[in-house]
């Protein structure tokens, strides 16, 4: 049975290759590791993305919307990352139209409310000189809710110092946003579980175990 391929970003490829243990293959595009006697292959997600089929129009549209919305959060407009998440690749050819809408319109609210909810805390950061100044603020700002995959604020680490200097009001504006936020990303779990169960049905040689409880 050959190894699961870890699909990884550029940057997490670069730090295992260079941690002890990692050796890659004569291709160079492929790391195979061996830890306490497991092996296993890792791939960068742009090599990875080469070997698989390329998207029909309306699929690389909302692939298009869907890393515009993430660079745009995050400020790293020139960057390729973060990209499309694994599933997402099987979703955005399996999903009909409405779903697809669907999940990419979510995507972009999510957007929506974490660029509010930035605003929101710079402004109570800058307002009760949390940071020293505007760079650091921005730099806390990255660190956490950039890369907190929608992470309620207040497990943030040192939550206490900048909720110290937000008012009633805006704590309630944080919370009803990332209650959106969460709304949103159940409904993009929703269009995954339908597009996937709609491929599972149509595709029984694959998965004959879904077609019956009892295996038949």
């Amino acid at each position: 049975m050959e190894d699961e391929l870890v699909i990884v970003s550029d940057s997490e490829f670069e730090w295992l290759a260079s941690h002890p243990g990692s050796e890659l293959d004569e291709t160079g595009k492929l790391l195979i590791r061996t830890d306490s006697g497991v092996k296993q292959t890792f791939i960068r997600q742009r090599d990875w993305e080469k070997t698989q089929e390329p998207f029909g129009f309306e699929a690389q549209a909302g692939r298009e919307r869907i890393e515009k919305a993430r660079r745009f959060r995050s400020g790293e407009t020139g960057s390729v990352e973060p990209a499309l998440r694994r599933h997402e690749y099987a979703l955005l050819r399996n999903a009909t139209s409405t779903e697809l809408e669907t999940y990419v319109a979510a995507e972009e609210a999510m957007r929506v409310c974490q660029l509010k909810q930035r605003g929101i805390i710079k402004a109570a950061g800058m307002r009760g000189r949390v940071w020293e100044d505007e760079e650091t603020g921005e730099a806390f700002l990255h660190a956490q809710l950039d890369n907190s995959s929608y992470e309620f604020h207040r497990n943030w680490p040192n939550w206490d110092v900048v909720g110290e200097a937000l008012e009633d009001e805006e704590i309630s504006l944080l919370e009803g946003l990332y209650e959106q936020i969460n709304a949103a990303a159940l409904t993009q779990i929703d269009v995954c579980q339908m597009a996937s169960a709609r491929y599972i049905d149509s595709h029984p040689e694959k998965y004959p175990m879904h077609l019956d409880p009892r295996g038949r």
